[in-house]
């Protein structure tokens, strides 16, 4: 993903979030690093995800397991990030699901991969 692109993707999350503001009280001045940071990894996350299911029967072991191993990590900080924000308090389900970004956390906390 070009850089303009992914920042656009960044931006356009962290947005997303700003606007549930009333609906947790994590998303405050206080965090504004953390819930960039948080965007970041998710777009991230999801780009490489993107990358791979494009890639998948062009790519030799070695480059999936690259692959898999940047996206784990990136999914990884994106949790914690997710978990240290409380965004899991953000009640308005069907706005979750409207986002790409939050709609695989909610679906991970109902498999109980939290």
């Amino acid at each position: 993903m070009a850089v303009s692109k992914r920042t656009r993707e960044i931006n356009k999350l962290n947005d997303f979030i700003w606007s549930l503001k009333g609906q947790c009280d994590s998303i405050t001045e206080v965090n504004r690093g953390l819930i960039r940071q948080y965007c970041q990894f998710a777009v991230l996350s999801s780009e490489v995800a993107k990358t791979i299911e494009k890639e998948l029967d062009a790519m030799t072991e070695e480059q999936f397991d690259f692959c898999i191993k940047k996206y784990e990590k990136f999914n990884k900080i994106m949790l914690n990030l997710y978990k240290t924000l409380n965004f899991s308090t953000i009640k308005d389900e069907l706005a979750d699901f409207g986002n790409p970004y939050t709609k695989l956390y909610l679906e991970a906390e109902k498999d109980g991969d939290f």
